[in-house]
């Protein structure tokens, strides 16, 4: 059933003082989240993107399901929402690719 609870943003450490591996590549932000199909987890994993996002601006965002009726019921156009076995899958062939063409 639907949660009467409510989600509310929380703010980050700044991870701008963390030291992030050089990359040639577009930095991307990871959320990850078994369910978010209702609230407060929808909310809860929007926010949390949303502040990473206002850090790193050029940064891809996407949001990681357990599977597809995980996915939240509404991810703004600038979020990239799949479940985690396809992202594996992706990023492995990509990988591969990355170490033939090396």
């Amino acid at each position: 059933g639907a949660s009467t609870r409510q989600a509310t943003c929380v703010p980050l450490r700044d991870p701008r003082s963390i030291s992030w591996p050089i990359a040639t590549v577009r930095p991307e932000l990871i959320q990850v989240c078994a369910d978010a199909s209702e609230e407060p987890a929808a909310t809860r994993e929007r926010c949390a993107l949303a502040a990473a996002g206002a850090m790193f601006p050029s940064a891809k965002k996407r949001l990681l399901t357990l599977n597809r009726r995980g996915f939240p019921p509404e991810a703004p156009e600038d979020v990239i929402v799949q479940p985690a076995y396809e992202w594996i899958l992706i990023s492995h062939s990509q990988r591969r690719l990355y170490l033939a063409k090396g």
